[in-house]
């Protein structure tokens, strides 16, 4: 899947490959595939900060 995530301060931060997506009441965190690192992170980020989030979750064709 991916995630973008809207900050109150205006920014707006794009993720792909998201995998292992979790929240609780404070922080949302998630692994997910860096482009300019090639490399698997984790990411945390505190609920308080954000203004709204966005996942996208490519569905997977049936076969009859």
């Amino acid at each position: 899947m991916n995630v973008a995530i809207y900050f109150k301060n205006g920014s707006t931060a794009y993720f792909q490959q998201v995998e292992n997506f979790h929240g609780n009441q404070e922080n949302i965190k998630f692994t997910y595939f860096g482009l300019s690192s090639q490399e698997r992170k984790q990411a945390v980020f505190y609920k308080d900060s954000i203004a709204g989030l966005a996942r996208t979750v490519v569905m997977e064709a049936k076969h009859e």
